[in-house]
């Protein structure tokens, strides 16, 4: 993970996503309107702040319930490293995924091989998910409920082929993963979570579109949802490019009605407020996890691995 080359990728990576996320708020600051925050209706705050806290949980158990066929975890110990890992992703060179393998290695004293399989596995869930769920929502965007009905239905039937394909090519090489593919509480359970951890940040952008008053409908809102979950993945680090990626995506859907002069504005206004919304959650709590966590991995205490 940290070996020359991904290391001074990341670091040029985090370096570009500071340039454009400062670009971003340049943007907001200096053309936007910002008495429409101060005005909101206290409904769609609360809902972004919300959706955060709960998202935050979600991510928690699903690492929980993924991994429980590699090693005995505690459901709080996991919620306690994911808010660590939430708040280190905020920093250069994927410093949450590297604490997580630490954590793992440390003290849940998992084999590399079966840290590996777990990253892996809960990784290709993220995907899954965010490209069923914006590719239906972007080619078929009728009544919310026909939205989720066929997400979810296209979403599982992704997990069941991933299943398959993971048992048949890749189970004779990775005793890990072929754990991970057959355990239905690993399969099933942490695609359920993973589907309302998702549908926390449609909930979070979508509010954010109401309080712009944004000429933006759910089924828009969730593709900017799970574009933005997406571009978070990339190997350059989530901290920059995903706010540009939300807002730029976000002009090619509006319907046209707003003034011109503020178009490129109010769209990386919107991309901060959701990402800010996030940070408000993300940061006090990732730095209590941090604090609990350090402690746990100075003390090297942990849980016998049974996967390799």
């Amino acid at each position: 993970m940290l070996s020359p080359a991904r290391l001074a990728m990341q670091i040029v990576g985090f370096a570009g996503g500071t340039a454009l996320i400062g670009w971003c708020a340049w943007k907001a600051f200096s053309s936007a309107d910002w008495q429409v925050l101060r005005e909101a209706s206290p409904a769609p705050i609360a809902l972004i702040i919300g959706c955060s806290f709960v998202s935050l949980l979600l991510n928690g158990a699903i690492f929980w319930a993924g991994g429980r066929p590699l090693a005995r975890l505690g459901l709080m110990e996991m919620e306690a490293v994911n808010a660590m890992a939430s708040v280190l992703n905020y920093a250069p060179v994927r410093l949450g995924a590297i604490a997580r393998v630490a954590y793992a290695l440390r003290v849940s004293r998992m084999r590399i091989p079966a840290a590996a399989a777990w990253f892996v596995w809960v990784t290709a869930g993220v995907g899954i998910w965010a490209v069923a769920g914006a590719s239906v929502a972007w080619l078929f965007p009728e009544t919310p409920w026909f939205i989720a009905a066929s997400w979810l239905v296209v979403g599982l039937l992704g997990f069941w082929i991933a299943a398959i394909l993971t048992r048949r090519l890749l189970g004779a090489r990775s005793e890990s993963l072929r754990l991970l593919a057959t355990d239905p509480a690993s399969l099933w359970g942490a695609a359920s979570l993973r589907f309302l951890e998702q549908a926390m940040w449609i909930g979070r952008m979508h509010a954010a579109v109401l309080i712009l008053d944004l000429p933006i409908d759910l089924a828009d809102s969730i593709v900017l949802a799970l574009v933005g979950i997406l571009v978070s993945l990339n190997p350059l680090g989530r901290f920059g490019y995903r706010e540009v990626a939300v807002a730029w995506l976000a002009s090619t859907l509006a319907d046209g009605t707003l003034d011109p002069t503020q178009i490129d504005a109010v769209f990386f206004q919107l991309a901060l407020i959701e990402s800010v919304g996030e940070a408000i959650v993300m940061i006090p709590l990732g730095t209590v996890g941090s604090i609990w966590c350090l402690r746990r991995l100075l003390g090297r205490r942990g849980a016998t691995s049974s996967g390799g």
